[in-house]
């Protein structure tokens, strides 16, 4: 009976070794397989529903958002003589009265009243009252949505209609992935995602669209879940405390605020 029991720990014993060296035979294979593209993001910073993380290889920063412990506001602009007053992250950041927020970022691009037109203007709504309900160009659109019980969306298209929903506090368009899935340019790009309760913000200095996909998919994020907003030298952001400032272009007149509720 011991020798039984014996040899029947010993073939297990074996079986376990066999699956352990198969299991890691795999991870290694998919390693040397993914080791010159796939990099981790390193986290710099939390706080309270906020991740701030960074991959230094492909400069590219994640603010992973719970939006039920932190808040996202799109109101982030100001406003000159019925002109929108450009400004850099930090210089947003720096020029805010209020009790300072856990990071900005660039939001979208306005133009009303502005010369010469670009034709890239696009509606957004804040804390439920419309900062801008004008839109001036017809590329497909894409619009990211908080509801007032926190929840984030990313819809297709746009409808007007949704800036009179009052269960609608924030809302911004941005332009739908359709126009640039096959845009191999490595420019500056800013992206919003959604998953659940979590809202994801990209901001990358330079990366085609195929490597953005990439970096995506380490969250499990796809294209029907993202949100592209302005980009090339407008993608930037600041996060308190950090004392770099990344991705510096030109002023933009749009930011959103991240901050703990």
């Amino acid at each position: 009976m011991n020798k039984i029991t014996l040899s029947s720990i010993v073939i297990m014993s074996v079986i376990w070794v066999l699956g352990c060296l198969l299991v890691l035979g795999t991870e290694l294979s998919t390693w040397f397989m993914h080791k010159d593209t796939v990099h981790d993001f390193s986290v710099v910073r939390s706080q309270s529903g906020v991740v701030y993380s960074y991959d230094k290889e492909d400069e590219v920063a994640c603010l992973e958002v719970d939006t039920m412990h932190a808040n996202i506001s799109l109101g982030g602009i100001f406003e000159t003589g019925g002109l929108y007053t450009r400004k850099r992250a930090k210089e947003f950041y720096d020029a805010l009265p209020d009790q300072k927020p856990f990071a900005v970022l660039n939001g979208q691009f306005f133009n009303a009243g502005m010369s010469p037109a670009t034709k890239l203007a696009f509606s957004v709504k804040s804390q439920g009252e419309s900062i801008l309900d004008y839109l001036d160009n017809d590329l497909p659109k894409r619009t990211f949505l908080v509801r007032a019980d926190g929840g984030g969306e990313v819809r297709e298209d746009y409808d007007s209609a949704w800036m009179q929903d009052a269960s609608i506090q924030e809302l911004i368009v941005g332009i739908s992935p359709k126009t640039d899935m096959i845009s191999n340019q490595s420019v500056g790009r800013t992206f919003v995602a959604v998953s659940g309760k979590k809202v994801y913000f990209f901001i990358a200095k330079a990366r085609t669209f195929p490597e953005m996909l990439e970096i995506l998919s380490r969250f499990a994020l796809t294209p029907p879940e993202v949100v592209m907003l302005d980009g090339g030298p407008s993608s930037q952001y600041y996060v308190s405390g950090d004392a770099n400032a990344y991705f510096w272009g030109w002023g933009v007149p749009h930011f959103v605020v991240i901050s703990s509720k």
